[in-house]
């Protein structure tokens, strides 16, 4: 019965209306139940590396967040207080040794559930280019990344992506290569959602 109610990817919207600046609190939680449906997603984070086998076989893997809310206060076309909460233990690579690693290693997400990001500067809508940096809390320690975000009109709607990356070293994230593969030391990050 919870399978017919509860799409595989769903969301859910809370919009409250503030009284001085008649702008719209939004705030959306996300929920994909595995790798496949969070790649499916239209409303998707995901994150890319390159892992090189025996010096010379190269491959490109990705992850994605299952589970991360986006909020954002909206006052005609514009953004702002733009913050994103991302289940540290929701990151899904579609390997389980490779998650396990993740998990254990790299994040830390027992000791450390929560990864959040905030974009302190405004987005206008209608702007198709921003150039912003995205305040990170990563195992409770301040990282910032400098992203392009790319708002492009789809229909009633915009469509936002957000491209940016981040070194394993400068972050002090353990590295997860082993013997026979290394792991590239930097990951590219993209957001896409739309609003």
């Amino acid at each position: 019965m919870i399978k017919l109610i509860f799409p595989l990817f769903s969301f859910f919207i809370i919009v409250a209306y503030s009284t001085n600046s008649h702008a719209e609190v939004v705030i959306k939680n996300y929920f994909a139940k595995d790798y496949k449906t969070a790649k499916n997603a239209v409303n998707r984070m995901r994150f890319e590396s390159k892992s090189t086998k025996l010096g010379f076989i190269t491959t490109d893997f990705d992850g994605f967040a299952k589970n991360f809310t986006l909020s954002y206060n909206l006052n005609k076309n514009i953004l702002d207080q733009i913050k994103i909460k991302i289940d540290a233990k929701s990151f899904d690579t579609s390997s389980d040794a490779r998650n396990d690693k993740m998990n254990e290693l790299c994040l830390e997400s027992q000791k450390y559930p929560e990864i959040n990001g905030t974009i302190a500067e405004s987005v206008e809508l209608n702007v198709k280019d921003h150039d912003l940096v995205v305040d990170f809390i990563v195992k409770d320690q301040p990282r910032k990344m400098p992203v392009k975000l790319i708002s492009e009109k789809n229909g009633d709607h915009y469509k936002l992506t957000i491209l940016g990356s981040f070194s394993l070293k400068d972050w002090k994230i353990p590295d997860p290569s082993i013997a026979i593969a290394k792991v590239r030391d930097q990951f590219d990050l993209i957001f896409e959602t739309i609003i």
